[in-house]
């Protein structure tokens, strides 16, 4: 199932949100006034620190962490890569469950 995650357009933020048994946290950081990168926990337990947010590639690289599903963002005007100013209409969110 696919679950699209709301966000604000702030440059920095945070949020938590439960699917299934999992209590996810995300933390969204903007640097250079245009790159997001993404912190992700699962239950309390780190899965990605950091992480570089690009159109359409998982956040979560491996299948061994502690995490059911995986988040990415995506485009839904082309193919560029996200930025906060247009989260939530252009640039989505997106959490699948596995």
């Amino acid at each position: 199932m696919l679950h699209i995650i709301p966000l604000q357009q702030t440059p920095n933020q945070s949020l938590s949100f439960n699917i299934g048994t999992q209590s996810i946290h995300l933390t969204l950081v903007t640097r250079n006034d245009k790159q997001l990168f993404a912190t992700v926990q699962a239950n309390n337990q780190l899965i990605v620190a950091n992480r570089i947010c690009l159109d359409a590639v998982p956040l979560i690289s491996v299948d061994y962490l502690p995490i059911v599903g995986n988040l990415a963002f995506f485009d839904i005007q082309g193919k560029e890569n996200p930025n906060y100013k247009e989260l939530g209409s252009r640039f989505v969110l997106v959490y699948s469950e596995k």
